[in-house]
């Protein structure tokens, strides 16, 4: 398919080899914060994924969720929350925040001091494992991790992850 500027051609012979797995189709995930996605999901989505957001804020965003698929016919369950999180994972909790805080400041270009325990998972594995079970009591049933840190942080961010996190979030 292509498109020209002011024009636009629709391709109907193409086809996708392989097929997807997902049936009838692949998910579609919306990122953002505001109600302008949670609107945007409902309309078009499966998946509504914020990023930097409290586990208090991602319960309002699923009721206003909930409360805009109703409005629009969608049956109950039909979408579902995902969070995209920023990680910093070590046995030393004050290392783990201040990696945390120092790559994603240095990312956003802003000092997150005053935002890391709102919006970061950022501490000891029993510490992340709490978090992320605030945002599972709050709907969230997928998270997509990023790592925050140098080299050395993610490292032990990674091994933390998969031998003493990750093994436990079923228990959620």
């Amino acid at each position: 398919m292509s498109a020209s500027k002011g024009s636009s051609r629709v391709c109907h012979d193409a086809t996708l080899k392989p097929r997807p797995a997902q049936q009838p189709r692949i998910p579609i995930w919306v990122g953002g914060r505001r109600s302008a996605s949670i609107r945007r999901t409902v309309r078009l989505g499966d998946v509504w994924m914020p990023y930097l957001i409290s586990p208090e804020a991602i319960g309002r965003g699923a009721a206003e969720m909930t409360e805009q698929a109703e409005k629009a016919g969608r049956p109950p369950g039909e979408l579902s929350i995902a969070l995209f999180a920023w990680a910093s994972v070590d046995a030393d909790r004050t290392r783990a925040r201040e990696q945390a805080i120092a790559a994603v400041g240095k990312t956003y270009n802003m000092d997150f001091r005053p935002l890391a325990d709102k919006v970061l998972l950022a501490g000891t594995p029993d510490d992340v494992v709490s978090r992320i079970g605030e945002y599972a009591a709050h709907g969230v049933r997928e998270i997509v991790f990023a790592i925050a840190g140098d080299d050395r942080q993610r490292d032990r961010t990674e091994e933390c992850l998969v031998n003493e996190v990750l093994p436990r979030l079923r228990e959620l």
